[in-house]
């Protein structure tokens, strides 16, 4: 068991790489009363207690699975991922849990070409404001570090 923990705002960018929630439709003013039911909305997908839970199953190989939301045929590891402990979708697959292999293949970019070096050893700004870039990259550094949890 792995225990990490953060605030609820580095939670939702790890939700958005993790490609869960995602409307069809942007939102814009113009549209917004038309979007109220959309997917992406952070007072329901990232309260202050919200957490993300990355769950690894050890099956055996060929087993057989006869729950609809899980695919049928089971490889040896499966991911399945949860938010404020309900099971969420992959949107790759639109199931319950995936493959290690259709989870590395979909999340490839995050899990092969994350520099944690260039990310955490960021210089701030000439004037040393550093405003929101630095923090913007240890959000990033941070998505990284969570998916490659699984990996």
């Amino acid at each position: 068991m792995a225990l990490y923990f953060g605030h609820s705002g580095s939670v939702t960018p790890i939700q958005a790489v993790l490609g869960l929630f995602r409307d069809d439709e942007t939102l814009l003013s113009s549209n917004y009363r038309q979007l109220k039911e959309r997917q992406f909305r952070t007072s329901i997908i990232g309260p202050f207690a919200t957490n993300v839970a990355l769950v690894l199953y050890q099956c055996e190989p060929g087993q057989q699975s006869s729950h609809p939301n899980w695919p049928q045929q089971l490889e040896t590891s499966m991911v399945q991922v949860l938010i404020n402990e309900h099971v969420v979708p992959f949107p790759f697959t639109q199931k319950w849990a995936a493959s290690m292999g259709d989870f590395e293949a979909n999340y490839d970019p995050f899990l092969n070409n994350c520099n944690f070096e260039q990310y955490c050893s960021y210089d701030p700004a000439p004037d040393n404001s550093g405003y929101g870039s630095k923090a913007g990259l240890h959000l990033i550094a941070l998505t990284c570090f969570v998916i490659s949890l699984v990996y």
